[in-house]
């Protein structure tokens, strides 16, 4: 815990900072989270082809073709996908 002294000294840090530079640093945070989130869009899309992939794979060679790992990934995506719609 902070000594009131300290904490009133970085509260009127903090409030300089944001009132200097306020827009600047929102504008930092709202690319940070546009970041994340072509990063997650990305992550979905590879996932969603490779899912694709496989189930080609198992249309043309059955199920047994599929390695220990690709099975895994498959029934991940599977739990993942119950979970959403399910709103988990």
């Amino acid at each position: 815990m902070l000594p009131p002294d300290a904490a009133l000294g970085l509260g009127a840090a903090f409030g300089f900072l944001y009132w200097r530079f306020g827009t600047a640093v929102a504008r930092f945070f709202d690319h940070v989270e546009d970041r994340q989130r072509e990063r997650e869009t990305r992550r979905l899309n590879a996932d969603e082809q490779r899912v694709d992939d496989l189930l080609a794979k198992i249309s043309r060679e059955g199920f047994g073709s599929l390695s220990r790992r690709e099975r895994k990934f498959l029934n991940e995506q599977s739990r993942r996908r119950r979970e959403q719609r399910l709103g988990r």
